[in-house]
């Protein structure tokens, strides 16, 4: 935008040195003058240039900076959905696993239990036959 100020100011200049020199109205004086101006816009328009084009140089060191960011972080995304999808395998078979103790459990619950009743059906058997064999005794 400067830039562009600084090249109509010139245009400017330019017009009214050739209006000057054309209608002879000018002093030699007033030229050198102008011509020092001129110069000097020329001056300011090239430091304007150098400055946009280390502005632009800032800018595509920056744009490269943040490129490098987002693959960074497309990166760990994609690392963090890898780990959450071991997560999830590793809870599924640990579900699994929980399920299958719980049903040995199951399974070793009803054999106690069986074998408590095959215990409760010997001792009372046992019972029985003491007291058969206490009443021969006693005849």
């Amino acid at each position: 935008m400067q830039t562009r100020q600084i090249k109509n100011l010139m245009v400017f200049f330019v017009v009214f040195l050739l209006l000057g020199i054309l209608g002879g109205c000018a002093t030699s004086k007033q030229l050198q003058s102008l011509e020092d101006r001129v110069n000097q816009l020329q001056g300011i328009a090239e430091k304007a240039r150098q400055s946009a084009e280390e502005a632009k140089a800032k800018a595509q060191e920056c744009c490269n900076i943040s490129t490098q960011n987002a693959e960074r972080a497309e990166a760990a995304a994609t690392k963090a959905e890898s780990a959450a999808s071991k997560a999830e395998s590793a809870a599924t078979r640990s579900e699994s696993a929980a399920s299958k103790a719980e049903s040995a459990a199951l399974r070793a619950e009803q054999s106690a239990n069986t074998a408590n009743q095959a215990a409760n059906k010997a001792l009372d058997a046992a019972q029985k036959v003491e007291g058969i064999y206490e009443r021969i005794r006693e005849k």
